[in-house]
Order: C-alpha cells, then structure tokens, then sequence
C-alpha cells in the first residue's frame, strides 16, 4: 500500500495495530516537517514492534524512485509505503506528491513479482 503520512488515528488503528508488517518511510530527512513526522512515526512503531525502515525519497527522483520500487518488493508483506502526500484517487498529482508519484510510476512500471507471475499462469501463490 502506497499511503499518505497517516494522521495519529490511521497510525494506532492500521499500523501500529498489525495490518503492516513493513512500514516504509519516504520522508525527507532534510524537511524540518518531514523529519519531525519521520521521527514521530519510527518512535511509534518501534512501540508497536512493527518494522520500520527510511528510504528518502526528494522529489521526482526516479532513478531512487525505481531502486526503492525493487527493494521494497523483497520486504515482508504487507508493506506501506508512507510519502508525505499522495495524489488524489483521481490521478491528480498537486505539489507535494512528487515522491509519491515517482514512486508508484516506478513500482507499476516493474515486471510483476514471483508470486503475481505465478499467479497469472494460474498456479495458487505461496503463502
């Protein structure tokens, strides 16, 4: 899941609770903003025993969007991916979702995974 930095309720009712078991931060450790968020949220799930791990991601920066894209498909699933804002479900990608369109440009523009590959071939995916 690609999600936008969760509000303190979306954090204790959908990450700290279990739903995740990687949590993904795209925050720039260079926004005084982000890094606070960044700060918080590592803190929270360190609490919550959920793993949490920081990958910045500036911008459009798709070189790194498509290097973050690959690893985050080796992660324990589930995986959230936290940007700092996500485009409206629209498509619509104001300023500040930069990260997160790079992002989700680069993961939908990989070969799709072991486990979608056999599932599209028909074979049931491994649990």
């Amino acid at each position: 899941w690609l999600v936008p930095f969760p509000n303190a309720s979306e954090l204790a009712g959908y990450l700290e609770a279990g739903q995740a078991k990687t949590v993904v931060l795209l925050l720039d450790p260079n926004d005084a903003e982000q890094r606070a968020w960044r700060d918080q949220v590592q803190h929270d799930l360190a609490t919550a025993r959920v793993a949490t791990l920081a990958r910045p991601l500036i911008g459009r920066d798709v070189p790194v969007a498509k290097e973050i894209a690959a690893w985050v498909r080796t992660l324990p699933r589930p995986v959230v991916v936290v940007a700092p804002r996500t485009p409206y479900a629209n498509g619509d990608r104001y300023p500040g979702t930069e990260a997160a369109g790079a992002f989700m440009d680069a993961y939908a523009g990989m070969a799709p995974g072991p486990a979608a590959a056999k599932a599209a071939a028909g074979a049931p995916a491994a649990q």
